[in-house]
C-alpha cells in the first residue's frame, strides 16, 4: 500500500508542513506522535483513453527519487523524468481527456542531458523548480508565468559536479546545493 505523511515542523498558527509520500518502504505502524497525521494515499484511476493515448506515469514502473510541490501539484520524480500531478487533484497522474489539452492536467517532462546522468533532487525555489542530476542543474517553470503542459520549460541553469548526498536547501531568497 501506499502512504501520505503529513506533519507540522512547527506547532505555531502558520507553520510550515511538510509532505513525504512513499511505496511499501515507508513504515509508520509504530509512530504515534500527537501532531504527526498519516492516511492512505488512492491513486486516481485512469478516466480517459488507454494506456497508448493515456499512459501512466513513469513512477509506477521506476522507484520515486524525490518528492515536491510545485504550483499546487504534487510532484513525484524518478531518475529519468518530473511527474507533475493534476492542479489541486495531489492523487491524479492521468490526463481528463484524449481529445484536447487542459492545461490543469497531469504531465511529466524528462530533461535533457547530454552525459545520460540521474535526477537526484528536486528543489522548489521561488516561481522555480530545480532539478538536480550530479553534474548538471535545469531550472522548470511555465512560459509567461503560467504553469501548465503547454507552457511548460525546462532549461539547463548550470553544469557542476553537486554532492547530492545532502540534500539542497532553499532559505529566504538562496538554494544552497552542496558541490565537490
Amino acid at each position: 500500500s501506499n502512504w501520505l505523511v503529513s506533519f507540522q515542523l512547527s506547532k505555531t498558527p502558520g507553520g510550515s508542513a511538510m509532505n513525504i509520500a512513499g511505496g511499501d518502504a515507508l513504515t509508520i505502524s509504530d509512530v504515534f506522535i500527537d501532531y504527526l497525521k498519516y492516511k492512505s494515499l488512492g491513486w486516481a484511476n485512469r478516466a480517459a483513453g488507454d494506456e497508448t493515448t493515456n499512459p501512466g506515469p513513469s513512477f509506477l514502473s521506476e522507484p520515486i527519487i524525490d518528492v515536491a510541490q510545485f504550483q499546487d501539484r504534487l510532484v513525484l520524480s524518478t531518475e529519468s523524468s518530473v511527474n507533475f500531478s493534476g492542479v489541486a487533484d495531489h492523487s491524479n497522474f492521468f490526463r481528463t481527456t484524449v481529445r484536447d489539452a487542459n492545461d490543469a492536467d497531469p504531465f511529466s517532462i524528462i530533461p535533457a542531458t547530454d552525459d545520460g546522468a540521474l535526477i537526484k533532487h528536486t528543489v522548489p525555489y521561488k516561481d522555480k523548480l530545480v532539478v538536480l542530476t550530479a553534474n548538471s542543474q535545469h531550472v522548470v517553470s511555465g512560459q509567461g508565468g503560467a504553469f501548465a503542459a503547454s507552457t511548460v520549460q525546462i532549461l539547463p541553469a548550470s553544469r557542476a559536479t553537486a554532492d547530492l548526498f545532502a540534500e539542497p536547501a532553499a532559505v529566504g531568497d538562496s538554494l544552497f546545493i552542496p558541490y565537490t
